[in-house]
């Protein structure tokens, strides 16, 4: 299949199945046998593929997590629970307040330095 051609079934087939498999997206390129360029250019022309990629890059994060999780919980460690929780939904941390001026570090003429 060309960048030319159309959609081509079994290949987006393909693109989905290695996505669930947790393969990335250099993953799929090798085991399509395209290069990176080749890929870009394809997705460019066809919407089906470039929809496919994108799906199986989403699938390939979800399989990655998965892996993650069924490990953490074989092994259920709090601590490493809680951190990997903290970095898939970080927090969102207020703004901590402006720094109260240091009249220490004040010389006339510049300001604070």
């Amino acid at each position: 299949m060309t960048a030319e051609t159309t959609s081509d079934a079994p290949l987006v087939a393909q693109v989905l199945a290695l996505g669930r498999a947790g393969v990335d997206r250099r993953g799929i390129g090798a085991a399509l046998g395209m290069s990176e360029a080749r890929m870009v250019a394809l997705e460019e022309v066809d919407d089906a593929f470039a929809v496919a990629m994108a799906d199986a890059e989403t699938l390939a994060l979800v399989w990655f997590d998965r892996q993650i999780v069924e490990r953490l919980e074989a092994r259920w460690d709090w601590g490493l629970w809680l951190a990997f929780m903290e970095w898939h939904w970080p927090a969102e941390k207020p703004e901590p307040p402006p720094k109260k001026p240091n009249w220490r570090r004040w010389a006339h003429g510049v300001g604070f330095y």
